[in-house]
């Protein structure tokens, strides 16, 4: 059986064959009945005793889950953007594919999109997850886990959970850096202002 549909198996559809039981003292040889494709009247017409069996192909989905990067670093306010790839690895189309992300408490998530409908055997889509950290989040590394499954043949499947790690980082505070600058500033204009007055005296 191949591994995936081709011109010789299709999906949902029976592959009909022969089980032969040959006596010992026949001459005939299981090479002599693979050599080609015989009907059931000709293997009734050789005495023997046989089974007709039927196989049906149903394969199954497979899904994977892709993504270029996995951990970010980003300021105090910013968001995160996560691209990531849903690949049907298996031998039979999957519906539904969705991711799902458990985020740290008070961050807001949107996924794009929500579900596909259809993904045939090989074919692959992008989805796009965007993460908005609260604004008195905390300077730190967080974590969030994202899920995927699918449905296939009326069975679910599940792919590998992935984990994004998202570095805060303590963002520019301009304010504070203007105030220290005038600071500097007023504090050697004083200095300057002080030493030329001792000067003329």
């Amino acid at each position: 059986m191949p591994d995936r549909p081709d011109g010789s198996v299709t999906i949902d559809q029976p592959l009909t064959f022969y089980v032969v039981a040959l006596p010992p003292d026949r001459p005939l040889k299981a090479a002599d009945l693979s050599g080609r494709i015989w009907t059931e009247d000709e293997i009734n017409d050789l005495g023997v005793g046989y089974e007709k069996l039927e196989l049906m192909p149903r394969g199954r989905g497979k899904l994977l889950v892709r993504s270029p990067q996995l951990y970010h670093s980003i300021e105090e306010g910013e968001t995160v953007t996560v691209t990531m790839e849903l690949l049907n690895e298996g031998s039979r189309r999957i519906e539904n594919a969705e991711l799902k992300a458990d985020v740290p408490l008070n961050w807001t998530k949107k996924i794009e999109p929500a579900v596909i409908p259809s993904l045939e055997i090989g074919a692959e889509t992008r989805v796009t997850l965007t993460f908005q950290p609260p604004e008195d989040i905390s300077v730190g590394k967080y974590e969030i886990r994202v899920q995927s499954s699918a449905m296939s043949s009326g069975q679910t499947v599940n792919g590998e959970d992935k984990t994004i790690t998202v570095e805060i980082k303590a963002g520019a505070n301009i304010l504070g850096t203007v105030l220290l600058i005038l600071l500097i500033i007023g504090l050697v204009a004083t200095v300057v202002i002080f030493g030329i007055r001792l000067s003329k005296r």
